[in-house]
């Protein structure tokens, strides 16, 4: 069978000319620019400070334009950020330019960044207004800007911030400005869709597209993601020589469209799915990585040839369930026994506690799962655990004491979300991309369903 695969959003390309404040402050009305301020990060925060838990620090690498960006870091809700007090020079009810390129490099293929004025009006109330929003793919500088944005009438203690929709993920800032109405605040761009072949961005497949591809090959790579992912013509994950042939003959008129890949069907599953599109892409936004499947298809076979396979499970209330009979471990339990098992061969241990994080987990992991050689283990701590050293540290020793067992047991990281969004999603998954093990998050497919309105809150 095959897919197609949509579009992926990806940063514009764009040069940027550095504009006119000094570096490292911010220059009001009497900046050349004619910029109300001009934050470039060159040598330190530039009066940004941290919204929430969050911290803001000064980045001497991976800057938009220079060599400094603001790097914001230790969110634990979605609305954690950075943010800048605009202060006396700008006036409530007037109109302005606002700009400023944001990056990030963990987490999810993309996430949703938001430009917020957070107030207080008349009556002395708390409000909020969003200046802009652009989806950005993870690796790429994008640009938030408006540049025709009114100010709320009345508006006193302006906050300008940025935070994202829902993920908890460490993000860059640089080249944050603001400008008279109608300036267009030189940045990274808007999104766009990435075409297969079409690496310079410019919508249409030529020369310059084969010259950038040799280049590349040549290189060892691309320093733009959506170039790299453009080249990949044949969609295979990796840009390689395949690619510059496909492109050639494209070029030369012997194609005229590049071949779709080819997905071979799932050896283990003949189930005809019958879900809807919106549910089909629920269960693909769930599987953060595929991470290396040696370990669990050996067990698989085991399965199939008859042998005891145990699966053990350890996390907290998620995990232990309300009902046992269906919560996601006696549910994926049935799943593996009935798929892979020949008849009772199969059999699990659910050691999920409510209230516990990954530091009680550890101290348990021995007695409650590992005395019994479990061939397949779930570990689940995503809402209980916190962004501290100490979580991290454990669930890094948990993941770590499973995966050396003397038996070479499978283990799966599953990541949940709260019903109000919380998730230890960024650490968790760092740890599984370091030991390169199966990451499931249900709070990308969670996150993903209830912002496109496939789910509610209250569904969850």
């Amino acid at each position: 069978m095959s897919h197609k695969k949509i579009g992926s959003v990806c940063a514009a390309a764009m040069l940027l000319s550095t504009v006119g404040s000094m570096p490292g402050q911010m220059a009001f009305a009497a900046d050349p620019d004619n910029f109300f301020f001009h934050s470039t990060f060159e040598s330190g925060t530039d009066s940004w400070s941290g919204r929430g838990a969050a911290k803001v620090e000064h980045a001497a690498k991976g800057a938009y334009a220079g060599s400094g960006a603001l790097y914001v870091s230790g969110r634990t809700a979605a609305w954690n950020g950075a943010t800048l007090s605009l202060g006396d020079v700008f006036t409530a009810g007037s109109t302005y330019s606002f700009s400023a390129n944001v990056k990030y490099t963990n987490g999810g293929k993309t996430d949703t960044f938001y430009m917020k004025i957070q107030y207080q009006n008349a009556e002395g109330e708390t409000g909020y207004a969003s200046i802009a929003e652009a989806v950005v793919s993870k690796g790429d500088w994008i640009q938030l800007s408006n540049t025709s944005f009114q100010l709320p009438e009345g508006a006193t203690a302006m906050q300008l911030y940025i935070e994202t929709a829902d993920s908890l993920n460490s993000f860059y800032v640089d080249e944050a400005a603001a400008a008279p109405e109608g300036t267009v605040i030189p940045g990274a761009g808007a999104a766009r869709a990435v075409i297969r072949g079409d690496i310079n961005g410019d919508s249409t497949i030529d020369g310059v597209d084969m010259l950038l591809a040799r280049r590349g090959m040549t290189a060892g790579g691309f320093t733009e993601t959506c170039a790299g992912k453009a080249a990949d013509v044949d969609q295979n994950g990796s840009f390689e020589m395949s690619d510059l042939v496909l492109l050639q003959k494209y070029l030369l008129g012997t194609i005229q469209a590049f071949p779709e890949p080819e997905i071979p069907d799932n050896e283990w599953d003949d189930y005809q799915e019958t879900a809807s599109p919106e549910m089909l892409k629920f269960y693909g936004d769930s599987i953060y990585q595929m991470g290396n499947t040696s370990r669990i298809r050996e067990k698989i076979a085991k399965a199939q040839s008859g042998e005891q396979v145990k699966l053990a499970y350890i996390g907290g209330s998620i995990t232990e369930g309300g009902r046992t009979d269906t919560c996601y471990a006696a549910r994926s339990y049935r799943y593996f026994a009935d798929t892979f098992g020949t008849g009772s061969n199969v059999s699990f241990n659910n050691a999920g506690m409510s209230g516990t994080s990954s530091l009680v987990g550890l101290l348990r992991a021995q007695n409650d799962i590992l005395n019994d050689q479990p061939d397949v283990i779930f570990i689940e701590f995503s809402v209980n655990d916190h962004p501290d050293q100490s979580y991290k540290k454990s669930f890094e020793g948990l993941v770590r004491r499973c995966l050396s067992q003397e038996n070479e047991p499978a283990v799966i990281i599953i990541i949940n979300r709260s019903k109000g969004g919380y998730s230890m999603q960024e650490q968790m998954a760092a740890v599984g991309k370091n030991y390169d093990v199966p990451v499931i998050s249900m709070d990308n497919a969670l996150t993903n369903a209830f912002n496109s309105g496939t789910l509610t809150t209250d569904d969850y």
